[in-house]
């Protein structure tokens, strides 16, 4: 609210042909005032969010599916047109707020996001240089699937998860190895020093590590989440369920393919 106050306010001094919004905040904007187009961005939607991906045991459920949500339908109706990250998202505001949208997907700066050799990668990161690596790169939460991550790396005492995350990882499981933060110079040596991404998210508008990941040639283990469901270059491996029994088949493929497939295309 004090965003858009302050915007509205300022209106007749803004020196500006469009204003672009994010998610929920463009919901107090006055349009009138304004005069000016808006263009708001969406990047999954809260409702989606909390229909797939949180536990409804708790009031982050209710915070996030009926405020949350609400609101960001309000400043997807407050703009002159919406903006989707990704088909996925387009359904989604759609489906749970009725809106119509255009599809820009996001992108990935290939110039830091390349392949580097694999020994060479865990030469400079330190790593075991013939043990198999995979990377977790997320939040420790039960939206991006930490919990099937541990579960998978029990099924595999023999392969190092390097885990990314913010704030660092606590886990009990030995061979999840905590990192970070990370810059994006060293996070693109991790994708590169990995034979495989690991992501188990249960909700992406895109899914940035996906592109991320492909990005730099590490084959890619994820959920039916974002973009993995509108692309499908060879090393996008999809995994249906969160059993963690198939994502531990889905890594054998995806360490087989390691080197083999030009994942960057």
């Amino acid at each position: 609210l004090a965003v858009c106050r302050h915007v509205n306010e300022q209106a007749r001094g803004l020196d500006a042909d469009v204003i672009i919004t994010h998610g929920m905040y463009g919901w107090a904007l006055d349009r009138k005032k304004l005069a000016i187009p808006v263009i708001n961005v969406s990047h999954g939607t809260f409702a989606g969010l909390a229909a797939a991906a949180i536990p409804k045991s708790g009031a982050e459920y209710y915070r996030t599916g009926l405020i949350y949500s609400r609101v960001e339908k309000m400043s997807a109706q407050n703009a002159h047109a919406v903006v989707s990250n990704s088909k996925f998202t387009q359904e989604m505001n759609k489906t749970h707020y009725g809106i119509d949208s255009v599809v820009i997907h996001n992108a990935v700066d290939t110039k830091v996001f390349r392949p580097v050799k694999k020994k060479t990668a865990r030469k400079k990161l330190g790593m075991n240089a013939t043990k198999p690596i995979g990377i977790f790169v997320g939040r420790q939460e039960h939206q991006k699937g930490f919990d099937v991550l541990e579960q998978i790396a029990r099924q595999m005492p023999g392969t190092d998860f390097i885990s990314v995350t913010f704030p660092r990882t606590q886990t009990n499981a030995g061979n999840i190895i905590p990192t970070g933060p990370l810059g994006r110079e060293e996070l693109a040596l991790c994708y590169s020093a990995a034979d495989f991404l690991v992501f188990p998210s249960r909700f992406e508008g895109f899914g940035f590590v996906i592109a991320e990941s492909l990005a730099c040639n590490t084959p890619v283990v994820c959920a039916d989440v974002g973009i993995a469901r509108e692309i499908s270059p060879e090393g996008l491996f999809v995994v249906k369920s969160f059993e963690p029994n198939d994502w531990v088949e889905k890594i054998g493929q995806a360490i087989d393919a390691k080197g083999k497939a030009a994942l960057r295309k």
